[in-house]
């Protein structure tokens, strides 16, 4: 899958990802992660080397206690015989407020606007890197941020993109370019 693409357009050849990312959003439940990691080794989609969760301040207490603390992300590793991506707390991304204060739970009309903009600018800046492939988990989290992220990941040129719905879907966006390789 990381063959060299002909981009017809500008008649040159351009490499594909040779890093992939789960990008995932998450609520109160941090399950929906590993059951997203599940969906990809049990399709043999290719195996994120990284995971960044965006999340609320409530999610994020979650994420720690259940994905590391509790260490249920390396179990599945483990079980499954494969390497453990790259998560920490670092990697658990909780949307600031207009204030730049952590929005706890994403009631309000504000919080909602927040998730928005949070999201779409996070898909930008990691959509904008050529080298990455990129595993969308639109499982978990509020409707809205399911939205928001769906909405966001939309393909761009010569990106690689899965969007994980839920336990046995996987709906496969391609760019156009990938369909040619």
């Amino acid at each position: 899958m990381d063959a060299q693409l002909l981009d017809e357009s500008y008649g040159v050849f351009m490499s594909g990802p040779n890093r992939t990312l789960l990008l995932a959003v998450t609520g109160i439940s941090s399950q929906v992660v590993t059951e997203t990691l599940f969906v990809i080794y049990q399709q043999g989609l290719d195996w994120p080397d990284e995971i960044q969760i965006i999340t609320t301040l409530k999610g994020s207490e979650e994420a720690r206690l259940n994905l590391l603390s509790e260490g249920k992300l390396a179990a599945l590793c483990q079980e499954y015989n494969l390497t453990v991506p790259s998560f920490s707390d670092e990697q658990i991304l909780v949307v600031p407020d207009a204030s730049g204060t952590k929005v706890d739970d994403a009631r309000t009309i504000e919080d909602q606007q927040a998730l928005a903009d949070f999201i779409t600018q996070k898909v930008a800046a990691l959509t904008a890197d050529k080298s990455l492939r990129i595993h969308a988990s639109i499982a978990g989290g509020r409707k809205t941020m399911t939205f928001f992220l769906g909405y966001a990941i939309r393909p761009a040129r010569n990106k690689w993109y899965s969007l994980i719905a839920s336990r046995p879907v996987t709906i496969r966006m391609v760019a156009r370019n990938e369909a040619r390789a």
